[in-house]
């Protein structure tokens, strides 16, 4: 037996769509889908893959990235053009002191921090100066505008190069102390985040709680951290990517090709009058989609063991 040795197989929102019709029966083999169904398909394919994602289904959405906190700082926010929250942080340090007014810092590594860059540097009052990247050498870097207080040799400095858009939902938060251990801290309602009387009290903090607007998110958190040497490490289920043209391929595994067929097919029968062809098309979607249910998920076996040593 012969196989191709090939496992590169993927499908594009045009061929979704071109399924999705010729399961309905509205276009014959031979045909093909005119530029205003292939436009109504393509709405409602958009439509059915962001009301999807809010079932929480997609592992390969999920994703880390890491804030910077700053001392005294309860809440912080997180999209394409607001805080500093990044999948990719870079973290180095002050290699000399240096004084207020400084544009040319002594950096201890310059590896992975490039021009344009944003670049944090924790100060001496425990602020962090923000700013971008003019350049660097292997030992220093250029910064856009000075920093405003003095920076002892040591203190932290942190650079990233694209900011994270807002989280679909946040399932994991830990806190990353001076020491770079992490610490898994608790999630809370709303009701019990806006319930707390004292939000600007400081310590590691213990809490903390997301809050999803609609351009960008805010991630609350209680107490308020105590140093700027905290940073927050968190998972998150990123958007789904919108198929724009009709050569996208979906931001799905190529396991969910048949399913997003047979989901747009149910989706468009309505509106092609095709209901009759519903009683095969839409029995066969419901039993993909649950199937891919139970594999995109990774909850643990729930197991139980004896208490041999008497112990609770």
């Amino acid at each position: 037996m012969s196989t191709s040795g090939s496992t590169n197989f993927n499908v594009t929102r045009s061929d979704i769509i071109d399924h999705a019709f010729r399961l309905l029966a509205i276009y014959g083999e031979q045909e093909s889908v005119s530029a205003e169904d292939t436009a109504i398909a393509s709405r409602a394919l958009n439509m059915m893959v962001k009301s999807w994602q809010v079932q929480g289904l997609h592992l390969w959405t999920e994703t880390e990235a890491t804030g910077i906190l700053q001392a005294d700082i309860p809440s912080y926010t997180i999209s394409s053009t607001a805080g500093h929250f990044s999948e990719i942080m870079v973290e180095t340090s002050i290699s000399a002191d240096e004084a207020s007014g400084q544009t040319v810092l002594s950096v201890t590594n310059t590896d992975n921090i490039s021009a344009n860059d944003y670049i944090g540097i924790v100060l001496d009052d425990e602020s962090i100066h923000w700013t971008t990247v003019a350049s660097k050498t292997s030992s220093t870097v250029t910064i856009n505008s000075a920093i405003t207080d003095d920076a002892t040799a040591g203190n932290r400095v942190f650079s990233y190069t694209y900011k994270l858009s807002k989280p679909m939902h946040i399932s994991d938060v830990r806190i990353r102390d001076d020491s770079d251990n992490d610490m898994t801290i608790r999630r809370i309602s709303r009701k019990d985040y806006y319930a707390i009387p004292d939000k600007y009290s400081t310590g590691v903090p213990l809490v903390w709680y997301y809050d999803p607007q609609l351009s960008a998110g805010v991630v609350h958190l209680w107490p308020a951290p105590d140093s700027s040497n905290l940073r927050i490490k968190m998972t998150f289920q990123r958007t789904l990517e919108d198929l724009d043209s009709g050569v996208d391929n979906p931001d799905f595994p190529v396991e969910w090709s048949e399913t997003l067929a047979y989901g747009l097919a149910v989706r468009l029968a309505p509106i092609y009058s095709a209901e009759d062809k519903l009683q095969i098309v839409a029995p066969i979607a419901s039993d993909l989609l649950e199937g891919l249910k139970e594999w995109d998920s990774d909850k643990a076996p729930l197991s139980f063991s004896p208490n041999i040593n008497g112990y609770y």
